[in-house]
């Protein structure tokens, strides 16, 4: 007596074969002799991390010296800021359109340097309120005793009106209550004379009297 598969004239495991070995058979079938690699799990798969930059928090651009000489007699005050001298920039548009100040940071530098000194040398911040002034700044920029450029030639950095906009602008409410009281102004830039890393900057201001 013969079986049902015998009837049909192949076994059970020939009917796998022949359906594997097939071309126009479902591709999900396979042989019993063929393994198959299985999917990795999550576990496995590790995600790779973004590097992250390390911070680069950046000192003061103006400081003070402790050294340096200050001084005040009642109507001129005359101090002395460390620090490469800076000239006034204008504000600028950011990528989204708002505008924005680039020196925020500089100019709120050299407005703590100033209070600072004046706090540590005269114990507080002398005010001119209420009264007009005569600004004298001196630039000095930094350079080897040795260079060259040193001779019959001054700095080039920077026009000199924008210096001393970027120093009056940043003494506003420090010193004065606006720039708008100063009414006689004088400056001049040279190469450091003791060859300082980073250069200064010398205020002089001066109440305006009737006599001057």
């Amino acid at each position: 007596m013969t079986t049902r598969n015998q009837a049909n004239g192949c076994s059970a495991a020939t009917a796998v074969d022949l359906l594997s070995s097939d071309g126009d058979s479902d591709a999900s079938v396979a042989s019993p002799n063929v393994l198959v690699p299985s999917a990795p799990s999550v576990a496995s798969i590790v995600t790779p991390q973004k590097r992250r930059r390390p911070s680069k928090k950046k000192g003061p651009v103006f400081t003070t010296d402790a050294t340096a000489p200050i001084s005040w007699n009642g109507s001129e005050l005359r101090f002395r800021v460390e620090g490469k001298p800076i000239a006034w920039a204008r504000p600028k548009v950011g990528w989204k359109g708002q505008t924005y100040n680039p020196q925020k940071k500089s100019r709120a530098d050299f407005a703590a340097a100033t209070r600072s000194i004046c706090t540590q040398k005269l114990g507080s911040v002398p005010q001119f309120k209420g009264v007009w002034l005569r600004a004298n700044l001196e630039f000095h920029y930094p350079c080897a005793a040795s260079n060259k450029k040193r001779e019959n030639t001054y700095p080039k950095q920077a026009d000199l009106d924008n210096l001393c906009k970027f120093v009056l602008d940043s003494l506003n409410a420090v010193l004065y209550e606006d720039d708008k009281q100063v009414v006689d102004l004088s400056a001049k830039k040279r190469w450091s004379t003791n060859a300082t890393a980073t250069g200064y900057t010398v205020v002089t201001l001066s109440k305006v009297t009737d006599e001057n």
